[in-house]
């Protein structure tokens, strides 16, 4: 069908396998519309079912929707049948449920958070048992598709002109990505188009908070590409360092690949405070609320004086650093682009690379977010990471990997070594193990110039033997194994030079052995 109607399909006519649906804006262009499709049918010698055909109709139904002027709505039959759906008791049951519930899950907000419990017992490592939390999921996912709000239709042409742009919100959260497409409607409200949320992977939640914020916008252009591809789209963020995405200078490999990708959208991101961005912050948290993701991404207070990181000090401390002065000031008049010198500071270093997260100054460095510290307050972060209470007096080394990774001053790396070095404590209590120097190889010059002798135990033989003396040269490698019945210094020492010195005529200059009782100099 869709090769047969492919001259007609896009604006105004819609095709899925064997359904057809003609969409317009007056009734004159629907007649005109309506003839092609039916001489372009009437052409490929196609028949139409007359008692399945419904025309110039103001609502119709169509792929288990019911659109109308007002924008899209689920089917009531079905959504009757999800309600009346029985509890289900079996992991079979249970599935078809959630496949008829994902069917409209775009009409859901956070459909992978509240299913999620649901998903779970689908899986044979779990054990498919109901209990009061899973049975109040069960309903709640019912109740949430049967009073789902109704989906607005897009204005492609209004969104084109940049009249009402389209407008996504984003979030991210350790439970999971949450995005909102909307559109401002004629009433000035806005309204929504289409809701996505995935729940994340398990190398997903390792992610850093930025991370994860930048892979929520990903998500939502990617689920949205069909209505804002081309388009001047506005992208909500809680994150303010996703704002300058595309200018900064240190991003890893994760999120260059993404900016990459975006850089086909006409997008631009917006900074808006958690409390403006309810409508994604509920989408990715659910229904249950968590300060799980409040902490994400944030340095442990309990590890460093609370005295020592109060926001107002810190900012206020910045601001008379020259260099930092200036940090500050671009940020805040939104000159992103200017370079910036740190003194002692190879690293080149633009001003997008720099962010106020909650009154800090951050460096964005790579998958992290490290506060800037002033002068003033780096020793007494050291002291308190280094010597606190819930210190451990740890070594330069791991002093530094420790703190770079939430907090960035220039010198940090020779503050906190030297620091550590002057520690009296650590002066008194690190004691130096020196290091055991290495074997070293045994070398000659000659053959027999010295020969290794040692004696194996192979258990009592059937001529009376209960040992094996071995000798080699280790300068040819040559070898001999001669069986002996007791290792007796006289015994070995008669076997050495009957067998290896008298036969072979093979002089030693030097023996070398394990120094066992049966190696008798004397003897030798």
């Amino acid at each position: 069908m869709h090769v047969v109607l492919a001259p007609l399909l896009g604006d105004d006519v819609f095709c899925y396998l064997d359904d057809i649906m003609v969409a317009t804006k007056t009734v004159e262009q629907h007649l005109q519309v309506l003839e092609q499709v039916l001489q372009v049918l009437s052409k490929a010698r196609l028949k139409l079912n007359p008692k399945k055909c419904v025309l110039l109709e103001m609502k119709v139904e169509f792929l288990g929707h019911i659109i109308d002027h007002d924008g899209l709505h689920m089917d009531p039959a079905k959504v009757e049948a999800i309600r009346k759906y029985p509890l289900p008791q079996s992991r079979a049951e249970l599935r078809t449920f959630l496949g008829m519930c994902s069917y409209y899950r775009k009409f859901v907000l956070g459909f992978s958070k509240v299913a999620a419990p649901l998903h779970e017992m689908t899986s044979e490592k779990t054990l498919f048992q109901w209990n009061p939390a899973r049975k109040s999921c069960f309903d709640q996912l019912k109740s949430i598709i049967v009073h789902a709000p109704v989906l607005a239709q897009p204005d492609i042409e209004e969104a084109r002109s940049g009249r009402r742009p389209f407008k996504i919100h984003t979030d991210a959260s350790i439970q999971g990505l949450g995005a909102v497409l909307s559109q401002e409607g004629e009433d000035g409200f806005l309204h929504p188009v289409f809701f996505a949320s995935k729940g994340l992977s398990r190398c997903e939640r390792n992610y850093h908070v930025t991370d994860l914020e930048a892979l929520a916008v990903v998500f939502a252009l990617r689920k949205f590409h069909m209505f804002v591809y081309g388009l001047p789209v506005k992208v909500y963020t809680d994150h303010q360092p996703l704002t300058a995405l595309f200018k900064r200078t240190n991003v890893s490999a994760r999120v260059l690949r993404w900016a990459l990708e975006l850089q086909k959208y006409n997008l631009e991101i917006i900074y808006l405070k958690g409390a403006a961005n309810r409508v994604a912050d509920a989408l990715s948290r659910g229904a249950i609320p968590s300060d799980e993701e409040e902490k994400l991404g944030c340095i442990p207070n309990e590890l460093i004086v609370a005295a020592a990181l109060e926001e107002p000090e810190w900012t206020t401390e910045l601001r008379k650093d020259p260099t930092y002065a200036e940090i500050i000031a671009s940020l805040e008049s939104g000159n992103l682009d200017r370079d910036v010198a740190i003194p002692t500071l190879s690293q080149k270093l633009k001003v997008a690379d720099f962010v106020m997260d909650r009154g800090y100054l951050a460096l964005l460095d790579n998958a992290s977010v490290r506060k800037v510290v002033p002068a003033s307050k780096r020793k007494a972060v050291f002291d308190e990471a280094h010597s606190g209470l819930l210190a451990g007096h740890f070594g330069p080394k791991k002093m530094i990997r420790q703190l770079s990774k939430e907090l960035f001053w220039e010198t940090m790396k020779r503050d906190i070594t030297q620091w550590s070095q002057e520690c009296q404590k650590c002066l008194c209590h690190n004691h130096r193990h020196p290091m055991t120097p290495g074997l070293k190889p045994i070398v000659t010059s000659k053959p027999y110039e010295l020969v290794g002798v040692d004696i194996l135990e192979i258990g009592l033989t059937s001529s009376g033997n209960r040992y094996i003396l071995s000798v080699i040269d280790h300068f040819s490698k040559f070898g001999g194994a001669y069986a002996i019945p007791s290792k007796t210094a006289s015994e070995v020492a008669r076997v050495f030079f009957e067998r290896w010195v008298a036969e072979g005529g093979r002089q030693p200059k030097c023996i070398l052995s394990d120094q066992g009782g049966e190696f008798d100099n004397r003897l030798m």
